[in-house]
């Protein structure tokens, strides 16, 4: 009688001590998966963000373009006399899109000065303002896109520039840019 009540007793032990085993493992495997998962989307958000990364260093390099905008009158130059939206449109919108392989959506165009500048001094300068929406593959065909207007001669203000990152486990995997910038002109009477 003793020795059973002594097995019983191991048995008992043993199931309890596999029971508690087999829930610790269950669960640092499901919570290992887990921090895997949360690592893996931090990282994807990283390739977007991280650091000084792409949208950062566009964000940048932006911020260092306004600053030569009109204010320093060196640049003034740059500022054809008349508007032609045909030509702009191809030189200003349909080139860089092909140039940085993105994928064109919708473009708009109204005449518009940017509030943020003042023209006072310039009461002959006006400006187009270009609206575009656009697909890249990757944040680099935007940063291409952008120096492809930067290296152009004429001076441009971009305004304002939004990101629609995919959602994670979406089949579309492109990121849509929506880009307001403005191109300067001289009013002369024609």
């Amino acid at each position: 009688m003793n020795k059973n009540l002594y097995r019983s007793l191991v048995w008992t032990v043993l199931v309890v001590i596999l029971s508690f085993a087999t829930y610790y493992i269950y669960k640092s495997t499901i919570t290992n998966s887990i921090k895997l998962q949360i690592e893996q989307e931090k990282a994807a958000l990283e390739e977007y963000t991280g650091g000084v990364g792409k949208i950062d260093l566009i964000n940048l390099n932006i911020a260092r373009y306004r600053r030569y905008v009109i204010e320093d009158n060196k640049y003034s130059y740059y500022i054809p006399d008349g508007l032609n939206l045909q030509e702009i449109l191809m030189h200003y919108v349909e080139r860089p899109i092909l140039l940085s392989d993105a994928e064109l959506i919708t473009v708009a165009d109204s005449t518009d000065v940017p509030k943020s500048i003042d023209l006072a001094g310039y009461p002959d300068v006006k400006a187009v303002k270009l609206s575009v929406n656009f697909y890249v593959d990757d944040l680099s065909e935007l940063y291409k896109y952008i120096e492809e207007l930067q290296n152009s001669v004429r001076l441009i203000y971009i305004g304002s520039i939004r990101y629609v990152l995919p959602a994670p486990g979406s089949t579309n995997t492109k990121i849509r840019v929506t880009m307001e910038y403005y191109l300067f002109y001289r009013n002369v009477a024609q």
